[in-house]
Parts: structure tokens; C-alpha cells; sequence
């Protein structure tokens, strides 16, 4: 009976360690929320529950020329996606987590454009590393999430639009709205988005990497992107919602984009990311240490009272 004390005393003491260690992490790191629903296509991240911001696929569409005129061009609404997540190891990214969203479109031909249906499966990738790495000219850190975009087509020659809605909030108690901005000339200078009433035809940043900024007082999120040979940009701006529309020429079926967004704070390696809300394991574990802890105590007792109950028996 002494040794089934002993044990129980042990498994106690081993409960309250891991409570204690979970509670001394969650003070001193963000709290980060990643949250990925495919149903909406939007990657949604929260820094604290105090800053916010959302990315949202919205429409694809498909045209003979690189002219955007929504009403008279064939879309589709991008919802109801597949996703998957996976972890894994490599030498270049250490641990990381994938998580892909992806959907097959049958566009059919509701202008005089097209008139048989066209076939666009669109792909994205998102990465959460533990290592710094190198993507291109990119140098990825730990407070960043690299995105692929994948899309195939069963036509060539074609121009793919790809519509992304942006959106930044802040919970302050003065109501004070968040901007947008873009990067001129350098990183280190960034100014302020004025609102429009049209989509407007325009490269952001400088040399072949767009940049956007999103914040109140300052750049709190960054959203970048490599300028291709055959990639260009439209965007619509109201003074809330950015609207960003990457152009890509379509000239042998498949288009290749590597995205980044930046966070403001690193990405702790001690979670995983969110997928359409599920929590994240490792803190769900911690959470639940006591009623794990418990239920191991109990089954411990049961089996070493066993044979003490069949010798009174």
C-alpha cells in the first residue's frame, strides 16, 4: 500500500509541474491565434486579442485579355474548400506545419469569352517554420507564413484574376480605425493608402517585391509578394476593406505564387496552428493536464489494489 502512495504522490506532483509550466509560458509569449477555414477561404490571425488580421479569397476569374471588366468575365466564387494539415521535418525548415486548401472550379462560359467550360484547380500551401530560411531573394523568419498559390487551368493563354480581400482591426478603446499602406522606394518608407471608388491598375513597391502594410500609428502587418514576368496587380481601396488583385498570364496551364505575411511577433513553436478552429494540440493538452493526471491516478490505484483486494478476499 506504501509503494501505491508513493506512486500516486509522483503522478500528482507530475500534474502540477505541467500546469505550472503552462501557465509561466502563456504569461510571457503572445498569445497568437491562426485560424484556417476553408469554408470561407480565409486565413484569419490574432496577436493578443487585440490586433487582428484577415485574408480572404474571395472570386478566380478567367479572360482572353488582361483588361479587368468583372461584369462581362467568367468567376467563381472561391468557398467551401478541401484542407488538409500536415507536420513534418526537413534540413531546410526544421519542424513545420502545412496546411492546404485546395478546390477544383468548373468556370463555365457566362460571357462571349469562353464557350465550353474551363477546368481551374487552385492550390494554396501555408508554412509555419521553425527555422529562419531563404525562399528566392526572401529571407522567412519564425514571425512570418509563406503561402503558395497553385493554380492549374485546362487552357493556356489565358489571364487568371485572383481576388483577395484584406482587412486590419485593433481593439481600442478611442474607436481609432487602421490604414493601409504601401512601401516606396524602400522597406523603410511607407506611406498611407488614400480610399478610391474604382479598381485601379498599380505595382506596389519597388524593384520586383510588393509590399503592403497594414496598422493604426504604424506597419503592424506586411503582406509580400515577388513580381514575375507574367504577374501584375489591381487594387480597390474604401477606407476599411483592400482589395488586391494579382493578374497572371496563363501560358502553359499552371501559375506558381509564393505570397509572405508578416506577423509582429514571433510564431511560438510550442503550438500549431489552428485549422477552422480546432485548438491548438499542445495547449489543449495543457489544458486538460489535471483531468489527464487524475484519470492516470485513478487507473494506477485500481491495478495495484487489485491484488490487495483478492488477498482480503
Amino acid at each position: 500500500m506504501k509503494k501505491t502512495i508513493t506512486i500516486v504522490l509522483g503522478l500528482l506532483l507530475l500534474s502540477a509541474t505541467l500546469l505550472t509550466l503552462d501557465v509561466s509560458g502563456s504569461q510571457n509569449s503572445p498569445d497568437t491565434r491562426i485560424i484556417f477555414d476553408n469554408k470561407n477561404a480565409t486565413l484569419s490571425i490574432s496577436i493578443n486579442k487585440t490586433q487582428h488580421f484577415y485574408l480572404k479569397f474571395t472570386r478566380i476569374f478567367i479572360s482572353t485579355t488582361p483588361s479587368f471588366s468583372p461584369h462581362f468575365m467568367d468567376f467563381e466564387r472561391i468557398e467551401n474548400m478541401n484542407i488538409e494539415r500536415m507536420s513534418s521535418h526537413n534540413s531546410v525548415m526544421g519542424n513545420y506545419t502545412r496546411i492546404t486548401m485546395w478546390k477544383e472550379f468548373e468556370i463555365k462560359g457566362r460571357s462571349h469569352h469562353h464557350g465550353n467550360p474551363i477546368r481551374v484547380n487552385l492550390t494554396l500551401n501555408f508554412y509555419l517554420a521553425e527555422k529562419t530560411y531563404r525562399k528566392n531573394d526572401v529571407n522567412i523568419t519564425r514571425n512570418m507564413i509563406r503561402y503558395s498559390t497553385i493554380i492549374k487551368t485546362n487552357t493556356k493563354n489565358a489571364y487568371v484574376f485572383l481576388e483577395e480581400h484584406m482587412n486590419y482591426g485593433e481593439n481600442h478603446k478611442n474607436g481609432s480605425t487602421s490604414r493601409v499602406f504601401e512601401c516606396n522606394k524602400t522597406a523603410r518608407h511607407w506611406k498611407m493608402m488614400s480610399p478610391t471608388k474604382h479598381v485601379m491598375k498599380h505595382r506596389f513597391g519597388s524593384d520586383h517585391m510588393g509590399m503592403i502594410g497594414f496598422g493604426r500609428n504604424n506597419v503592424t502587418f506586411r503582406y509580400m509578394w515577388e513580381y514575375g514576368d507574367n504577374i501584375n496587380t489591381l487594387y480597390s481601396y474604401d477606407g476599411s476593406n483592400f482589395i488586391l488583385y494579382f493578374i497572371f498570364q496563363d501560358k502553359n496551364g499552371t501559375i506558381v505564387q509564393d505570397p509572405y505575411i508578416t506577423l509582429p511577433e514571433p510564431i511560438s513553436l510550442n503550438t500549431t496552428s489552428i485549422v477552422n478552429g480546432i485548438r491548438h494540440t499542445v495547449n489543449y493538452i495543457m489544458d486538460h493536464a489535471l483531468s489527464l493526471g487524475i484519470g492516470i491516478i485513478l487507473a494506477v490505484v485500481i491495478v495495484l489494489s487489485a491484488p490487495l483486494l483478492k488477498r482480503r478476499l
